[in-house]
């Protein structure tokens, strides 16, 4: 059963991730850089599919067009998102080995480190959701690079009191789940906000046999910060890698 808890909410204000875009694009942006003909980004980060979809979307509305993109090197966190950036045209250039934010801030700088460049004065675009974590920020700061964190998304709630809501919840009350899933830190925390807004906080406890699923060590944190027991993690942090160790995990 899937059950959607949270919703994709486009940005308020337009102009940050406009900027940055023109930035990108416009025939002079080569010399908003260094003067030289450099792009004014070195490199573009997506850590999330939704945040390939908002960005390019937004980029084809305004009449610009990924071929045009030159001389920025792209990365993405992972496999799902490479492959989002694929769809519009766009082939990453660095996908880490593992699936997390601290990866691709070690990636990049070991990329630079092999070429013999400094990242000191690197001018790199991140659009993603507004509540990201800051650590890929932080680490590529530190490394001396200049970080343009723009957000092109919020996550908002979306379980409510509806048809398919009082179903979860008659389920649950049933013990007739056996696994739950969660594919990202929203995705724990508005599941444990609904139920607490359900007045159903004890549900997750009443069936020992419930499990539950994360897709990741990041996800796995959360649930356990909010009291949840982890059964199972996925070893490659992708939604095939999760739906794998669930498999290996019930035999």
């Amino acid at each position: 059963m899937e059950f959607p808890v949270i919703r994709i909410v486009p940005p308020q204000n337009w102009e940050p991730l406009d900027s940055a875009l023109g930035k990108l694009f416009l025939a002079d942006a080569a010399l908003q850089g260094d003067g030289q003909g450099h792009p004014y980004y070195a490199w573009l980060i997506f850590t999330s599919a939704n945040g390939v979809n908002i960005f390019c979307e937004r980029l084809l509305n305004l009449g610009f067009h990924t071929q045009n993109m030159s001389g920025v090197r792209v990365a993405a966190i992972g496999p799902a998102t490479a492959a989002a950036l694929a769809r519009y045209g766009i082939t990453a250039d660095l996908v880490p080995g593992e699936y997390v934010a601290e990866s691709v801030a070690a990636a990049i700088i070991k990329d630079a480190q092999r070429l013999g460049e400094a990242l000191e004065g690197k001018r790199i675009l991140l659009p993603r959701a507004a509540e990201a974590r800051q650590v890929l920020v932080t680490e590529l700061q530190q490394a001396g690079a200049t970080v343009d964190e723009v957000a092109a998304y919020t996550t908002g709630a979306a379980a409510s009191d509806d048809e398919l809501g009082r179903e979860v919840l008659h389920f649950l009350q049933n013990s007739e789940i056996d696994i739950i899933t969660f594919t990202s830190s929203s995705t724990v925390r508005n599941f444990i906000q609904w139920l607490t807004n359900c007045d159903a906080d004890e549900l997750l406890t009443r069936n020992p046999q419930l499990k539950i699923a994360c897709i990741g060590p990041i996800t796995s944190q959360t649930a356990r910060e909010l009291g949840l027991k982890v059964d199972i993690e996925a070893r490659e942090f992708t939604i095939d890698g999760l739906v794998e160790a669930i498999v290996q995990s019930e035999g």
